[in-house]
């Protein structure tokens, strides 16, 4: 009784051999194949069209690769943008923070020296102290927005805060003396206090 199951790494050398010398074999040739590997003449025949597909169908698609290559050279679609966050590395943005911390608006002199120091444009630097600003109005606007409108006791308030750092400080809450939320730390507290 001949196999009919799957081919064996030596069945496979052997069919490669074969296949590698002629890759559609007569029906002769099957059946001595066949005959050799006490196979089916079935089982041999269905094994070289799968591989003859096979070997088509990674022709077709590098043919395939080949053509879209060559006409992608042709069309390049439009460079998608990218918006990089800052132009300024983490020890320029350090020292730009720390700058702003004492002066908020530089004029055209220490603007110059700052310049120099990070070495970028002026135009970049002033852009990053005109978005700054924009952005502590913004928060400083939106803290007063959602504290209470006005306290009726003027009170001594305290300003609770877990850390020691003025950057978590903002916005923290400002509590009366039982313990209640009254309001919120603006910048102007929080240079006042600090």
């Amino acid at each position: 009784m001949k196999n009919s199951g799957p081919f064996s790494e030596y069945h496979h050398m052997i069919l490669l051999t074969y296949y590698i010398d002629n890759k559609r074999p007569s029906s002769d040739d099957i059946c001595e194949i066949a005959e050799k590997l006490n196979r089916t003449k079935d089982s041999v025949r269905r094994w070289f069209r799968r591989k003859l597909v096979q070997e088509n169908n990674v022709r077709r698609a590098k043919r395939e690769e080949k053509l879209l290559l060559e006409t992608d050279m042709s069309y390049s679609p439009p460079p998608e943008k990218i918006r990089k966050t800052s132009p300024f590395s983490e020890d320029q943005r350090c020292i730009l923070r720390t700058f702003f911390k004492t002066n908020r608006g530089p004029n055209s002199h220490e603007m110059s020296l700052l310049c120099e120091r990070l070495g970028c444009e002026e135009e970049t630097v002033q852009r990053w102290f005109r978005l700054k600003r924009q952005t502590e109005r913004k928060k400083s606007t939106e803290f007063e927005k959602n504290a209470p409108e006005k306290v009726e006791d003027e009170e001594e308030f305290e300003i609770i805060s877990t850390t020691v750092s003025k950057k978590l400080f903002y916005g923290g809450p400002i509590l009366d003396k039982d313990g209640k939320v009254v309001g919120r730390v603006t910048a102007e507290d929080v240079l006042r206090y600090f």
